[in-house]
């Protein structure tokens, strides 16, 4: 296999690539995400990173996974400029809500489908969306995810629950299970204090319309915890919500 060098310093971020003749590198990120934009990094290549064990398919790569999210969004036309990078992970999750709730057609089904979305992003089995309704003596469980959670449908959260408390101060919140006040709020909500409970973690996002408080997100997977990229992936779906949600209110 002849390798083909590029005058670019070996950076743990760059990348290797194979046709399986040759290996091509290392080059930048970029470089690399051009390539397969424009056709010169053909499907049936592999690729790696300087510290990875072996090669990966193309499709089997997240920032190739990334390019091809933000192609669709952009359109068949679009191509990478020379400085092109990836969306980090909040706008990334900001343009990918905001295209799928352009197909809510109002108030109630955009919450609805940023619920299924915002689970669908971060891997969670698990989610409730409480907001506000008439009489307003506080938020009421309006959708779920996850049939063991159904039987919560029409509850009235206290105006004192954790959960609510950090929704009125602005502050999401994500983190473990069993650590924090507001977390096992979350967490008793989701079951997970019941026998086939077995939580990672759980997080909240206010959901806001026009300039007030709608109402907020619980979510809860199982098995792991979150990182610092689903805190960005949450901002950037609420981003994308409020200003959805704004044409309604």
């Amino acid at each position: 296999m002849q390798a083909v060098p590029l005058p670019h310093r070996v950076s743990p971020s760059d990348w290797l690539i194979t046709s399986g003749a040759q290996v091509v590198g290392p080059v930048p990120t970029g470089l690399f995400l051009r390539g397969v934009a424009h056709g010169r990094v053909p499907n049936y290549c592999r690729a790696k990173q300087p510290t990875w064990r072996g090669y990966r398919a193309l499709r089997e790569i997240r920032e190739v996974q990334g390019l091809e999210r933000y192609q669709r969004l952009m359109g068949p036309a679009w191509r990478p400029e020379p400085g092109f990078q990836l969306p980090d992970a909040r706008e990334d999750a900001r343009l990918r809500a905001s295209a799928e709730l352009l197909s809510a057609e109002d108030f109630g089904e955009t919450l609805l489908v940023a619920l299924s979305f915002v689970a669908e992003l971060t891997g969670c089995e698990y989610g409730l969306l409480h907001r506000f309704r008439e009489p307003y003596v506080g938020m009421v469980t309006s959708y779920v995810r996850g049939e063991r959670l159904w039987h919560q449908l029409g509850e009235v959260l206290k105006p004192s629950d954790p959960a609510v408390v950090s929704a009125c101060q602005r502050r999401p919140v994500i983190g473990s299970a069993f650590v924090g006040a507001t977390q096992i709020a979350v967490a008793r909500r989701l079951g997970a204090f019941r026998s086939d409970g077995r939580l990672g973690g759980v997080a909240m996002l206010p959901v806001f319309g026009g300039r007030r408080l709608i109402g907020m997100v619980e979510l809860g997977r199982t098995g792991r915890g979150f990182r610092a990229a689903d805190k960005a992936a949450l901002e950037g779906v609420g981003q994308a919500l409020k200003q959805r949600l704004d044409a309604f209110v």
